[in-house]
């Protein structure tokens, strides 16, 4: 649980009486063990209250979306920010710095347990930051749609699913570990936007403001292209 203020006692199970102090509802099927070892099984109920905006004792409205990928999970704030944590492989979280000094020996941090917040700018170095106002999660990468109709990628790309060619001789895209924009001016028609995003396992899908769809990733099944079916077969872009 995370508070903006301290909690006062009051009956969970009262829908009025958790609404009334702005908490949100989450609900996730999981394994759970307590503190005292005790573990729990199944569809488990979360009360999570958003923390305050930066500078006000109030806190923000709510998580518009809380989406799970294979071994991780994204959250995005009502704020625009985008949170991750769980497992690290494949760049799936967007974070760097994923490493650890023991015994003077650096190793890979494996799983993050704290949301951390994901950095989604054009330019990493001097922002500014963009605020997302969609998330999509496939098995292990994720997509961002920011204010602007822009769409940032991160995580696995094994099968061209985040936009780019896995197998480009020349540059190493098999996975991206940060946030990284898709390039989109030379695709979309004059005037359009990306307005809706959508991932599957090792496929996504990209809907323009004037109704074209887009899609990259694996061919397998026909799931791009009914005409198709390859499980080897991938795009190289959108």
């Amino acid at each position: 649980k995370t508070y903006a203020e301290k909690p006062t006692v009051c009956d969970c199970g009262d829908t009025a009486a958790v609404l009334e102090q702005n908490f949100g509802v989450t609900y996730i099927i999981a394994t759970y063990t307590a503190p005292n070892g005790e573990t729990y099984h199944g569809f488990l109920k979360l009360n999570v209250m958003p923390l305050p905006e930066k500078d006000s004792d109030e806190p923000s409205i709510t998580y518009p979306q809380v989406a799970g990928g294979e071994n991780f999970s994204v959250v995005l704030r009502d704020d625009g920010t985008v949170w991750t944590f769980g497992n690290t492989n494949n760049g799936r979280l967007g974070l760097d710095n994923l490493t650890d000094t023991v015994d003077y020996e650096e190793i890979r941090i494996e799983n993050i347990t704290s949301p951390t917040q994901v950095m989604i700018r054009e330019d990493r170095i001097n922002g500014p930051d963009l605020k997302v106002k969609k998330i999509s999660v496939g098995a292990d990468f994720v997509l961002a749609l920011t204010e602007e109709g822009k769409v940032f990628v991160w995580g696995n790309n094994s099968s061209g699913q985040l936009g780019f060619d896995p197998k480009d001789q020349f540059k190493d895209q098999d996975h991206f570990d940060l946030p990284t924009l898709l390039p989109l001016d030379d695709l979309l028609p004059e005037g359009a936007s990306i307005v809706d995003i959508s991932a599957g396992k090792t496929h996504s899908l990209m809907l323009d403001s004037k109704g074209n769809v887009y899609g990259m990733g694996s061919y397998g099944y026909g799931k791009l292209d009914p005409t198709i079916a390859g499980v080897s077969e991938l795009t190289t872009k959108p």
